[in-house]
């Protein structure tokens, strides 16, 4: 399996060719993870906070409206992954992830990545198969 990893969902397209082509390539089906640490999405807003632009109220706002906003914005990434990958005939699975670098890797291993091809850095991921950054 193929398996795309998604962090910046501004600059995923020609990542995505590059896994479309290597999984029609090689016969195999892709899976694409769009991943994001809520943990970090947290960090942010406490420095916010902690630098006193917001208040506590406004701070639990923000952070549940981010979250909100990039799982929306994983399901509209993901449903073009689907699309583009299904115009080429191709299996495809879609997931978000959320949580942390160590959760990543463990889903990655279980889904039998051969190759994984990422729009970030890949530490903490080098046991999950080949990589392309």
């Amino acid at each position: 399996m193929i398996c795309l990893l998604i962090t910046d969902p501004y600059s995923y397209e020609r990542l995505l060719e590059r896994a479309l082509d290597a999984a029609v390539r090689e016969g195999e089906a892709l899976l694409a993870v769009f991943f994001f640490s809520p943990r970090e999405v947290k960090r942010t807003i406490d420095e916010l906070g902690e630098k006193g632009w917001l208040g506590s109220g406004s701070l639990r706002a923000l952070e549940a409206s981010m979250l909100a906003g990039y799982r929306a914005l994983a399901g509209d990434v993901l449903a073009d992954i689907a699309r583009r990958a299904e115009e080429r005939g191709l299996q495809v699975h879609t997931q978000l992830f959320e949580g942390d670098r160590d959760g990543l890797m463990h889903l990655l291993e279980g889904q039998g990545c051969n190759k994984v091809l990422s729009d970030g850095p890949m530490t903490g991921l080098e046991g999950s198969g080949s990589k392309e950054g």
